[in-house]
C-alpha cells in the first residue's frame, strides 16, 4: 500500500508547503510502527510482537517503549536450539491471548518470515471477522 499512499502523501504536503519534493517519510522505523499500532489499536488492547532477545524491536511491544505502555503485550520468539520461528507456538499464543494485531517483523531476523502462515493465523482469532488479513512481503 506504500507505493499507492505516498505519492499522495507527497501531494498533499506539496500542497501545503513550498516544497518542492517534500520527504514523508518517516525517519526511522520506530515513528512508523507507533503509527501503525495507533491506527489498528485501542489502548489497553492486545497485541503480539517479536520478543527483543529473538530479534524484534523495542517498538514491538517490550515494556519500555510506548507500545508497552499503552497496549497488552505478548511476545513471541524463536527457539533457541534453531533460531527459528515456529508457527505452531505463534499460533497457540494468538489463540490465547486473542490478540487484535500482530506485528510481522523483526529487527535482526536472519529468516524468511512465512506471511501467508501469520495472515492465516490472524485470520483465525482476529477480533473482526469479516475483515481478512493479506500477506504481504516486507518492503
Amino acid at each position: 500500500m506504500i507505493d499507492e499512499l505516498e505519492p499522495l502523501a507527497i501531494e498533499r504536503a506539496r500542497k501545503l508547503s513550498c516544497a518542492i519534493t517534500p520527504t514523508v517519510q518517516p525517519y526511522s522505523g520506530s515513528p512508523a510502527n507507533l503509527a501503525v499500532s495507533l491506527a489498528f489499536l485501542e489502548p489497553g488492547d492486545t497485541m503480539m510482537g517479536m520478543a527483543l532477545p529473538m530479534g524484534g524491536h523495542l517498538t514491538h511491544g517490550w515494556g519500555v517503549s510506548a507500545t508497552g505502555k499503552w497496549f497488552h503485550s505478548v511476545q513471541y520468539g524463536v527457539r533457541r536450539e534453531t533460531g527459528i520461528l515456529t508457527m505452531d507456538e505463534v499460533r497457540e499464543l494468538a489463540r490465547k491471548e486473542r490478540s487484535q494485531a500482530d506485528l510481522l517483523r523483526g529487527t535482526a531476523i536472519p529468516r524468511t518470515i512465512d506471511f501467508p502462515a501469520f495472515a492465516e493465523i490472524a485470520n483465525e482469532v482476529g477480533r473482526d471477522p469479516g475483515r481478512r488479513y493479506r500477506p504481504t512481503s516486507p518492503g
